[in-house]
């Protein structure tokens, strides 16, 4: 009501409302930002624990392709 009433208190109060408006939009664009970087985090550490998942199923099947020959080698010497 008082900054209606005078033309510089009206100034400084719209000022003020841009410059907590800007505020806000600033922060509003951090914190997209800090999201968009643990998200991309995220799926790197999550890609990167695909890899060595993939990497122990392979030398798993490793291993036991070499249980099944070690087996078939001492099933023909017991014979």
């Amino acid at each position: 009501m008082v900054a209606s009433k005078d033309p510089a208190i009206f100034a400084a109060a719209n000022t003020i409302y841009k410059l907590s408006e800007d505020e806000r939009i600033r922060q509003q664009c951090e914190a997209r930002e800090d999201f968009l970087r643990r998200e991309l985090a995220t799926q790197r550490e999550h890609e990167e624990l695909l890899a060595q998942l993939a990497q122990k199923n392979d030398q798993l099947a490793r291993q036991a392709d070499e249980i099944a020959h070690l087996k078939a080698l001492l099933a023909e010497k017991e014979k």
